[in-house]
């Protein structure tokens, strides 16, 4: 088991495919391979009290994965996302509204749970849609722990205010190139190159690290250390869906341990870029972990 406590805030849901259906939300992807490499995870979220939700709850016994933190809405319906793929295999979203996980209760075993010291709390911006869940989530930031936010910007899903607070209150941001145009105009972060546009977001009082996705490309993380790029290239692009949330469980993971961030980057786009070869968001069966674990082994717990 591991040492560290990792959360995850925010939606599970189903992606709804045009020949299947499938467990996925980008905070329960990015806890999925985190309880897969360590043994340990939680989600804090809401379903509803659905034959969805139950599939989920169903989902996560058979896993043996920790539901201690999910919530049953007995108004609102367990979230669904239709997804449709591109010629390039990239996805696109059709986010259904007033999901349970928009009404996330504040609770005080959340606080217990992500307890100072070895804890990280990912997050990203859908769920702070709703005003509800929002709240709930910021009475979760401020705490002495590591806040790693995957900004997934959906479009009609977030505004300035959003976009303001949410890098107010991370230590890492992961964010793509188009994101990142988005965050500077949004946030009146100033720059005409990427470099000065990121160096003036690690200029905000919490942020450490910034990891900018480059989809095909790799990834580059920036920070006061200096800039690390990766790339890896792949002949097996079968879906990207959730690729972002394998290289985020990877740098979170990386980055508890303390390892070199060009080291962490490295891993977290391999392990993105293996995740290309299967379709859906999630492998179905451990060999990918098993297999970056035998790669990487200073990520082993």
């Amino acid at each position: 088991m591991s040492r560290f406590n990792i959360g995850a805030f925010g939606e599970i849901l189903f992606d709804v495919y045009p020949d299947s259906k499938r467990i996925g939300g980008a905070p329960f992807n990015f806890i999925y391979h985190i309880f897969n490499l360590t043994g340990t995870g939680s989600i804090l979220t809401r379903i509803g009290k659905d034959k969805s939700g139950k599939d989920l709850v169903n989902f996560l016994h058979k896993n043996k994965m920790d539901d201690s933190f999910v919530q049953a809405d007995p108004v609102h319906p367990t979230g669904r996302v239709n997804v449709t793929l591109d010629t390039n295999k990239i996805p696109s979203f059709n986010i259904e509204n007033n999901a349970a996980y928009d009404h996330i209760e504040y609770n005080r075993s959340f606080d217990k749970f992500l307890s100072p010291g070895n804890s990280l709390l990912y997050f990203g911006t859908l769920a702070q849609r709703n005003p509800l869940s929002c709240e709930t989530l910021q009475r979760l930031w401020g705490k002495d722990i590591i806040y790693y936010c995957d900004l997934n910007l959906r479009e009609g899903y977030y505004n300035d205010q959003i976009i303001s607070d949410t890098i107010d209150n991370c230590t890492i941001l992961k964010l793509s190139l188009d994101e990142l145009e988005t965050v500077c105009r949004l946030a009146n972060i100033p720059g005409t190159s990427e470099k000065v546009k990121v160096e003036n977001i690690l200029m905000l009082k919490n942020i450490k690290v910034v990891c900018l996705t480059r989809g095909r490309d790799g990834a580059t993380v920036y920070s006061r250390e200096g800039n690390f790029t990766s790339s890896q290239e792949t002949d097996k692009l079968t879906d990207t869906t959730g690729a972002g949330d394998s290289y985020s469980a990877v740098f979170a993971l990386g980055y508890l341990k303390k390892l070199e961030l060009e080291k962490i980057n490295e891993a977290a786009v391999w392990f993105a870029t293996q995740a290309c070869s299967y379709s859906g968001a999630l492998p179905k069966d451990d060999k990918l972990y098993k297999k970056f674990l035998k790669r990487f082994p200073a990520f082993q717990s």
